[in-house]
């Protein structure tokens, strides 16, 4: 089932349990409904701050030895304790970003 599937489920579960709310409340079902979509792990977390910032832009570290640097506008360079890869761009980025999420939702279910 995709996400899409699965946070359509969730609405409507949510809209069998509380009729005409969102008529009526609409703030607070607004809220509530979100609390739903987040419980079922349907929304994505915030994205991370910059570690530090300096005259070139910010840079996100992570953990095992990579960090990422917004060095130009349109280019991103990722590096190894600090051997840089080739920049790329920001469609790359994310790209690579759900790649990699993808290997890490797949390995914790194998």
């Amino acid at each position: 089932m995709s996400k899409q599937d699965q946070a359509a489920q969730v609405i409507r579960t949510w809209q069998h349990r509380h009729k005409n709310v969102m008529d009526s409340d609409p703030d607070w079902a607004a809220q509530n409904l979100a609390g739903d979509l987040h419980n079922a792990g349907l929304i994505a977390p915030d994205a991370p701050q910059p570690y530090f910032e300096y005259a070139g832009g910010p840079i996100w570290e992570v953990n095992n030895g990579y960090s990422i640097e917004k060095e130009r506008p349109g280019e991103i360079t990722v590096s190894y304790h600090g051997e840089p890869a080739e920049p790329i761009t920001p469609q790359e980025a994310r790209s690579l970003a759900a790649a990699l999420l993808a290997a890490a939702n797949y390995s914790e279910e194998a």
